[in-house]
């Protein structure tokens, strides 16, 4: 009897599920997007941008492979966002206070 067939449909089940999660995340994100045009509501962007980061940066050091390569890309990219934004707001601050 092969009982690897249960883990491999358990793992392609949750990488659905975690995938479904982190669009539906990303889609939410997108939408706060719209509302970052005042420093305010960039900074809410940016603390937003570092949780998803932090709730999503451990399936790129994931050896499992259970995650797929469109996951593993997409969380690739909210991370170089979320540097690119992050060094950008820095820019800002320091233009703003003249540091």
């Amino acid at each position: 009897m092969d009982n690897s067939v249960p883990f491999r449909k358990l793992d392609e089940r949750l990488s659905q599920e975690i995938k479904y999660l982190f669009q539906k995340d990303l889609g939410e994100f997108y939408s706060y997007l719209n509302f970052a045009f005042r420093m305010k509501d960039a900074w809410k962007l940016i603390k937003k941008t570092k949780k998803l980061v932090e709730k999503y940066e451990n399936i790129l050091l994931s050896r499992s492979g259970i995650f797929d390569e469109e996951l593993i890309s997409g969380v690739e990219e909210l991370i170089n966002f979320s540097l690119v934004f992050l060094r950008f707001s820095e820019i800002i601050t320091i233009l703003k206070t003249g540091r």
